[in-house]
């Protein structure tokens, strides 16, 4: 099964805490105040000395208490995955001209999950850049055309010229 999140909890002061270990994210006190179904589900995960693991399910997440082994398991898992594709290993594809450090910035924040402005004139290779950086990383494209987009304030002006929004999965 392919985990989206494992949470491993502790307490620390009297208050529930925890850290999702595929992501590296700590859960913080505002996340536990804006879901106490979380903090319900963390409690039980250190009360049973297990890790919560999340799995996608249709639209939504499946909860579920798996054991160190098996979050081991899936974390040595993810590991090696992740070493084929990163932007630590990542060198600009030889069908392609681009800078190695833009290359790397580029490869980078997708990875992070940042968001990137790229400008340029037609053709110079925006878009093509943006496949190949998600091929390398493994990563699919949602490609949404923008070009009929109309800013509000400015209907009655020339067309924004917004033309295109690309999303990672």
């Amino acid at each position: 099964m392919q985990y989206e999140q494992i949470i491993d909890g502790y307490y620390e002061g009297g208050e529930v805490k925890g850290i999702d270990m595929l992501n590296f994210k700590p859960l913080t006190k505002d996340y536990f105040k804006s879901r106490p179904d979380m903090k319900q589900r963390v409690e039980k995960a250190i009360n049973t000395q297990t890790y919560l693991a999340a799995y996608q399910r249709g639209t939504r997440l499946g909860w579920k208490f798996i054991t160190k082994e098996e979050a081991d398991q899936h974390l040595e898992l993810k590991a090696t995955v992740s070493k084929k594709n990163t932007f630590d290993s990542s060198t600009p594809p030889k069908d392609f001209y681009i800078d190695e450090l833009k290359w790397k910035f580029l490869v980078r924040n997708i990875e992070k999950g940042k968001n990137i402005m790229m400008t340029g004139p037609s053709g110079c290779g925006k878009t093509d850049a943006t496949f190949k950086a998600a091929e390398a990383l493994g990563r699919e494209v949602m490609y949404f055309n923008l070009g009929a987009s109309r800013s509000v304030e400015h209907s009655n002006d020339c067309l924004r010229s917004y033309t295109t929004l690309f999303t990672f999965r």
